[in-house]
């Protein structure tokens, strides 16, 4: 129990107010029993994120030029590493005959992973074996003829 002039760990603090819902009633709780509106969370996680500002400004100040150098490098790196991995999966869908969209989709670190992991994709996006294509069939489009002779074709 709180002695004189200290608060209770359960009571508000200053600027932590109940939020209240418009028919007067507290809105639910986090795990310690305090309720908080959704403009005071928006306002903390504001403050937060400039304070990470200045706490990233603050810890670059202290550190030398090679050590800003070496971390410029290190992300660089890392983009490059990024790029070529995407390039790398384009080329083996592109190798493998999958659309450009699906390339995003194959997983690996290697070239060889990738073209096993596009030949296991491939699988599952292929058609069924044995399917003719059902009662129209499967035709290769006639380019001797014309629309209208292939509609007339049919008539006759």
């Amino acid at each position: 129990m709180p002695q004189e002039g200290e608060q209770d760990p359960g009571e508000r603090q200053e600027g932590q107010e109940p939020a209240r819902s418009d028919d007067g009633t507290q809105e639910p709780s986090n795990s310690d029993g305090r309720t908080f509106s959704e403009e005071y969370v928006k306002q903390l996680r504001a403050e937060n994120a400039s304070f990470r500002t200045k706490l990233k400004g603050f810890e670059d100040r202290d550190k030398t030029d090679q050590q800003k150098l070496i971390e410029r490098a290190e992300k660089a790196e890392k983009a490059a590493q990024e790029r070529e991995a995407r390039l790398l999966r384009h080329e083996v869908a592109a190798a493998k005959g999958l659309p450009p969209k699906w390339a995003a989709r194959l997983r690996g670190d290697t070239k060889d992973q990738l073209e096993k992991d596009a030949d296991e994709l491939l699988k599952e996006i292929s058609p069924t074996p044995g399917f003719d294509g059902g009662p129209r069939g499967r035709r290769a489009p006639d380019d001797k003829k014309s629309l209208n002779d292939f509609i007339r074709g049919g008539v006759r």
